[in-house]
């Protein structure tokens, strides 16, 4: 039996999983139920995801497809928001949106299938989802609480994770304006941190500080805000992948050392209300 191996945020990746549509099951007409901003085009989505794989696979990135023969769940595109990897495993998520709450299911017997193990012995109540809970070193964790973590969730999270000797540290609730702690901080070293300061919380900056991060403060301009800028994956130290279209963003991670290894197409999974890292679900870094 495999184990995902992870315990930074910024590490070489090993191994990724993504959710390709097989079929069209984005012919539906509220897309306000699904949290979408708009009605996606199955071909163009397929070709965006598509050659995201294929890139990964031309840096020797292991991918795997998830797949589902179910045309009610959609959001399965951002398979990011579905676990957070643990060097024991992923913890599989509770999901807050009605639209949502079976799509773990399905990356359940996707890992029990494909001999995934997965973390033991952790009990938390609903709701918290993947993209809420960032490494912090390989001892600690973050956790953001707000419409997709609650309180509750969190410090559960906290007691288990516990046992397995990682300590967590919880953010009050993030802005609205982002739905997740990942579209606010993203790590990029063992000690800088990009941050949508202006929607950032005063606990959340307190913790950065706390753990000695440099923060590189992210401007709210339209390339941030409407073109997922800053939704990026970090492919290992001060390295990522980005959107196409975001010339000035572009050049101020250029401005602040990191390489910019590819740009990838995302008008499609941006109607969706995502990016990059949504659309990513890491499993495997390098242990730092």
């Amino acid at each position: 039996m495999s184990i995902s191996t992870i315990n930074s945020e910024y590490a070489r990746i090993k191994s990724v999983i993504i959710y390709l549509p097989e079929k069209d099951i984005f012919n539906f007409e509220n897309v306000k139920y699904f949290g979408f901003k708009d009605k996606l085009n199955y071909q163009n989505l397929k070709i965006e995801i598509s050659l995201l794989i294929e890139f990964f696979k031309k840096i020797n990135i292991d991918v795997k497809i998830l797949k589902s023969e179910s045309q009610s769940y959609p959001n399965l595109i951002y398979c990011r928001d579905l676990f957070f990897s643990t060097p024991n495993g992923p913890l599989i998520s509770k999901m807050s949106q009605e639209s949502r709450v079976n799509e773990p299911e399905i990356l359940v017997n996707y890992f029990k299938t494909n001999n995934i193990k997965m973390i033991d012995n952790i009990e938390v109540s609903n709701c918290f989802e993947g993209a809420d809970i960032l490494w912090l070193n390989k001892s600690n964790i973050l956790i953001g609480v707000g419409d997709r973590t609650n309180i509750k969730a969190a410090k559960d999270i906290s007691t288990n994770l516990l046992k397995y000797n990682i300590n967590t540290t919880i953010v009050d609730k993030i802005h609205n304006q982002t739905q997740h702690l990942l579209g606010i901080c993203q790590f990029i070293s063992n000690n800088q941190v990009l941050v949508r300061t202006k929607l950032a919380s005063t606990s959340l900056l307190n913790a950065l500080t706390k753990f000695k991060y440099n923060i590189i403060e992210i401007p709210e301009n339209d390339e941030v805000i409407n073109k997922y800028a800053m939704n990026i994956v970090v492919i290992e130290k001060n390295t990522i992948i980005m959107p196409t279209n975001c010339p000035y963003m572009k050049q101020f991670y250029l401005n602040h050392k990191i390489k910019v290894l590819k740009e990838l197409d995302i008008t499609e999974l941006g109607k969706g209300g995502g990016g990059l890292a949504c659309c990513v679900g890491i499993l495997e870094r390098y242990l730092i």
